[in-house]
C-alpha cells in the first residue's frame, strides 16, 4: 500500500522518469566511452571484464553492509541468465568498440541494435515460458525487423562484423529478459545482478585470454574505471526506477538511450546518419515503443 501511495503521488510521478531519464543518458554515455576506449586501442572484452568486476565488488560491498541479502533458490535459472546477460553485454561492448577496418560500425548502429531486444524478448517469452502473444505484436516485429535490415544496410559481398555484433547483442538480451521474468518471481534483484556479473566476468576473461589483453596507460585507466562506474550506477538507477512507473512506459523511457547515442555519434565522433539510417531507427524504436507499452516491459538487471 505504501508502495502504491508513493508511485502514484506527485512525487512518483515525476521521481520514476526522472530517473529513468537520467539513466538513459548515463547508459549513452557509457557506450561513447567504451567507444573512445576502443579507439584507444582498447578491446570491448576487456572494458567487460573490468565492468563485471565492479559489479561483482558491488553486489559484494552492499552484502557485507547489510544492504542487500543473497539467497540463491534457482541456480539453473540464474546460470542461465548468467550466460545471455553475460554474453549481450559482451557482445554489445565488441560491437561499441570495432572502430577500424571494413568491419567497423558506427555508434548509433550498435547501440540502436543492441536495444532492438524488446523486439525478441515477446518471441522468446512465448517459446520458454508460455507468454501470450498478440497478432499485432508479431506485426510489430516484423515492422522491426524491416527497420534493422534498413539501418545495417548490407552491401553486395557482405556486412559489417560490428552490426551483426550489435544484433547478436539485442537477440541475446531478449533471451536475458526472459529469464530475468522468471527469475523474479522467486530471486532478489542484487542475485540476479550478481549472477550477470558473475558468469559474464569468466566469459570475457576467457576471450581476453585469447585475445591478449591490452595494457592501458593512465588514461586507458581512467576510461575503463569510468565504464566501469557508469554502468554500475546506470544499472542501479534503473532498477530503482521501476518502483514508481509501469513497466511499458518505463520501458519507452528506457529506449532514449537511442536517442542519446546518436546525438553523440554526431557531434562526438562525426559519425554519418543516411536517410535510410533514419528511417530504420524509427521504424525499429515505433515498433519496440508498441511492443513495451503492449507486452510485458524488460530490462537487462
Amino acid at each position: 500500500m505504501g508502495n502504491y501511495c508513493w508511485r502514484n503521488s506527485w512525487i512518483g510521478r515525476y521521481w520514476g522518469p526522472v530517473l529513468l531519464t537520467v539513466s538513459a543518458i548515463l547508459f549513452a554515455a557509457m557506450a561513447v566511452v567504451v567507444r573512445l576506449a576502443g579507439y584507444h586501442g582498447i578491446p570491448g572484452s576487456q572494458s567487460t571484464l573490468v565492468r563485471f568486476a565492479f559489479g561483482i565488488l558491488t553486489v559484494a560491498g552492499m552484502h557485507l553492509l547489510g544492504f542487500t541479502r543473497l539467497t540463491v533458490r534457482r541456480p539453473k535459472w540464474l546460470v542461465a541468465r548468467g550466460i545471455t546477460g553475460g554474453l549481450a553485454i559482451l557482445f554489445y561492448f565488441l560491437s561499441l568498440s570495432y572502430t577500424e577496418g571494413p568491419g567497423a560500425t558506427t555508434l548509433t548502429n550498435s547501440v540502436l541494435l543492441s536495444n532492438s531486444y524488446f523486439v525478441f524478448t515477446p518471441l522468446f517469452g512465448a517459446l520458454l515460458i508460455q507468454e501470450r502473444v498478440r497478432p499485432t505484436t508479431i506485426v510489430a516485429v516484423f515492422v522491426a525487423l524491416v527497420g534493422m535490415y534498413l539501418v545495417i544496410n548490407p552491401k553486395f559481398g557482405g556486412i559489417r562484423t560490428g552490426d551483426v555484433l550489435g544484433l547478436t547483442s539485442g537477440i541475446m538480451a531478449g533471451l536475458a529478459i526472459v529469464t530475468v521474468r522468471e527469475l523474479r518471481k522467486t530471486e532478489s534483484a542484487p542475485v540476479v545482478f550478481l549472477a550477470l556479473c558473475a558468469i559474464g566476468l569468466v566469459m570475457s576473461s576467457a576471450i581476453v585470454v585469447v585475445e591478449g589483453a591490452a595494457l592501458p596507460d593512465w588514461q586507458g585507466w581512467i576510461m575503463l574505471l569510468t565504464i566501469a562506474a557508469i554502468s554500475t550506477g546506470a544499472q542501479l538507477i534503473l532498477t530503482h526506477a521501476f518502483k514508481f512507473v509501469p513497466a511499458g512506459e518505463g520501458s519507452l523511457i528506457a529506449m532514449t538511450t537511442i536517442v542519446y547515442a546518436s546525438l553523440a555519434s554526431i557531434f562526438l565522433f562525426h559519425e554519418p546518419i543516411t536517410l535510410l539510417l533514419l528511417i530504420g531507427a524509427v521504424l525499429v524504436f515505433a515498433s519496440a515503443g508498441y511492443i513495451a507499452l503492449t507486452q510485458n516491459g524488460g530490462q537487462v538487471e
